[in-house]
């Protein structure tokens, strides 16, 4: 039956960025079992890690044959379980099915855009394999209100803070712009009482 994500299940996510880091927070608040972080860029890599990461990806070591293998070691061979693709590139929902189980489900969260097309064979890559493909987009603002709970309760067991790279004043709006397309940065927020 498909799936997103319950206890003990593998996950892998694919793009370390503010919604990827959410992923794993979410995956780790849910109990997953071997959690994996895939990015090409090691910083984020690294802010993870306080989350429970179990397996971290440097993506821009390996190649993408190297990176299955690699995932497919650290879940016993099959594969995991659920994949989320935060990366916001087309060509990683590709191999975000070579890194599902057979009947694993990949999650598309990255695509916000038109990304363009991508070469899938709907029925080697899909079909025969049993794999549930979910994509996300267009919630409604109640949408979140599970998530913001689960965070809350979560307040004191993961290092929440961390999230959050940059705080900045209203009147830095376009400094906050510029910050939040860094590679270093997380989740940049307006904090208008701040000087």
């Amino acid at each position: 039956a498909p799936h997103t994500f319950r206890p003990g299940d593998s996950v892998a996510v694919i793009g370390i960025g503010p919604l990827g880091l959410c992923h794993v927070i979410k995956s780790r608040f849910l109990r997953c079992g071997e959690l994996i972080a895939i990015d090409v860029l090691p910083g984020r890599l690294s802010r993870a890690e306080p989350f429970g990461v179990t397996h971290a990806i440097d993506a821009s070591t390996m190649e993408r044959a190297e990176r299955v293998e690699a995932v497919r070691r650290a879940t016993g061979g099959r594969g995991a379980d659920v994949v989320v693709d935060c990366s916001g590139i087309a060509e990683t929902f590709v191999e975000a099915l070579e890194l599902v189980r057979w009947g694993g489900t990949v999650i598309e969260a990255g695509a916000f855009v038109d990304l363009g097309p991508v070469p899938v064979n709907p029925n080697r890559d899909i079909c025969t394999r049993n794999i549930c493909v979910l994509g996300i987009g267009g919630e409604t603002a109640d949408g979140y209100v599970p998530a913001m709970e689960a965070m809350a309760a979560h307040l004191d067991s993961l290092p929440l803070e961390q999230v959050v790279t940059h705080r900045l004043p209203l009147e830095r709006a376009d400094e906050a712009i510029r910050l939040s397309q860094s590679p270093d940065a997380m989740k940049v927020v307006f904090a208008p009482s701040q000087a």
